[in-house]
């Protein structure tokens, strides 16, 4: 598999807002959440998984709420999605491994029509140096440290592997958002050398296993997309870009600069140094082959898309996929659902025409139990499906078994999914573009909720909100009718 992403540019608290950013979650306003069942029980009443060809989209999704999610993931069935193998939660005392609860997961995962990836981390018990430092959540999530026996941690491993490998699971990830010191508390050094330790058991376990790089907390590429440009001599980029990517974050962690003075003292902050060194060891370890897939997290606005895609073609080996195995949007406070319907849209399509084959979108329903929102589910909590989440729906039936192209017409933006005799389409225009069609040609044009529109005698006119279109033409063909 290759990649084929096309090209489309005082800081005191940043080590902090990095170690959090993967436990933001989100307040809703929409509902409440009912009585939850046991995720079995859920997962017991469903009929097989529809036979589907896959698609690239998918969620993450919170099992304990599983009873207001699972007729919507059945929907979005021939996605993938992740979770945890924890080390120390799977072995609480050495030589005593209890498997049941990630064979549950495995197991209702796929009945659901999911594809299952796991990020193997350690934790922090008996296996490694000192007690916890971070403990987080009802289930008292740690961070990972250095095994005390490289050996016992090789043994884990490779039981993981060889447990699940049969059951469909096929892509591994070593720790996750390293950067962070909720995730990670240990050296750079020792995070390498466990990160090959690893990477050798998994292969050795399952030579046709996939092994994913850690994944950086989202604001990382955000530094590094303005350190490359800043060493390209370009501060006026540089500038701009650093206040577009950070322009959600808060600006006690993330300060406003007005010049490329104080954007350099920005970046040779201790947290900013200490953040590129760990994104630049990825990447060296990418180069090196030891791992196989370069794993992106992302929430910030869609309109860094092109320039994020920009700086992971340019420090991504060529052959080495990427994917999205987080993205979403970060944002608090109250944004009415449509407009955030309309982004996620947009950086979805944008992400898919660039040639991203994986994307899973988090979190599926925010848990007001953990506090105000500040990552948009693609449902409320009581289970309506909002916007963005109606959108998502159309993009994986739209998608699905597909192959997904720039839409590359003039005045347009957005993806084309060629496949047959048939084009879909989802386009937008920020100049504003009228849309003819001979009459011969079949036409279904829909809203981003998947409302029906009317194709008027005088064409369809395409503004700003994404347009969901599906052409009886070929895709070369849509493309001559449309680009008229």
């Amino acid at each position: 598999m290759s990649r084929s992403i096309s090209r489309f540019g005082a800081l005191g608290a940043f080590g902090t807002t990095l170690a959090v950013l993967a436990g933001c979650t989100s307040p809703d306003l929409e509902g409440t959440t009912p009585e939850a069942k046991p995720p079995e029980a859920v997962v017991s009443t469903l009929p097989p998984a529809p036979n589907v060809a896959a698609n690239p989209l998918g969620a993450k999704w919170t099992w304990s709420r599983l009873g207001s999610s699972a007729a919507y993931l059945r929907e979005l069935a021939g996605g993938a999605t992740w979770h945890e193998a924890v080390w120390c939660d799977i072995e609480p005392r050495r030589g005593h491994r209890d498997w049941r609860a990630m064979d549950s997961i495995v197991r209702m995962t796929r009945r659901l029509g999911f594809t299952m990836d796991l990020k193997i981390r350690v934790g922090a018990c008996w296996a490694t140096e000192g007690d916890p430092s971070h403990v987080r959540g009802v289930k008292g999530k740690t961070e990972s440290r250095q095994p005390r026996d490289m050996d016992a941690y090789i043994d884990f491993v490779q039981a993981a592997v060889k447990r699940y490998a049969p059951q469909g699971v096929r892509t591994f990830a070593i720790e996750n958002e390293p950067n962070a010191p909720v995730f990670w508390d240990g050296t750079l050094e020792q995070l390498i050398d466990m990160s090959r330790a690893g990477e050798r058991a998994v292969r050795s376990a399952d030579p046709g296993a996939r092994v994913a790089s850690w994944g950086m907390a989202s604001p990382v590429y955000g530094v590094g997309i303005v350190s490359r440009l800043l060493a390209q001599g370009d501060d006026a980029a540089a500038l701009e870009a650093y206040s577009r990517y950070f322009a959600r974050r808060p600006s006690g962690s993330f300060p406003r600069v007005s010049s490329a003075t104080e954007l350099r003292s920005v970046v040779g902050s201790e947290h900013f140094v200490r953040t590129l060194r760990y994104l630049r060891a990825e990447e060296r370890l990418l180069a090196e082959g030891v791992f196989d897939i370069r794993q992106v997290h992302y929430y910030e606005p869609g309109e860094n898309v092109p320039a994020l895609v920009d700086y992971l073609n340019a420090t991504t080996p060529e052959d080495t996929p990427i994917e999205f195995w987080e993205v979403g949007q970060y944002g608090p406070g109250a944004v009415s659902p449509r407009p955030r319907g309309v982004e996620a849209t947009k950086t979805l399509s944008m992400l898919l025409a660039g040639g991203v084959h994986r994307l899973i979108w988090l979190p599926l329903m925010a848990d007001p139990e953990r506090g105000p929102e500040q990552r948009h589910g693609l449902q409320a909590p009581g289970g309506g499906i909002r916007p963005a989440g109606k959108a998502f729906r159309q993009l994986v039936g739209w998608s699905r078994g597909r192959s997904a192209k720039p839409a590359a017409i003039p005045g347009l933006q957005g993806v084309a999914f060629a496949g047959g005799s048939s084009t879909t389409l989802v386009v937008w225009s920020d100049i504003g573009r009228r849309l003819e069609l001979p009459r011969n040609v079949e036409v279904d044009a829909r809203d981003l909720t998947g409302i029906p529109l009317a194709w008027p005698s005088s064409g369809l006119r395409v503004g700003s909100e994404p347009v969901f279109l599906r052409v009886g033409a070929p895709l070369p063909k849509t493309r001559v009718l449309l680009g008229r």
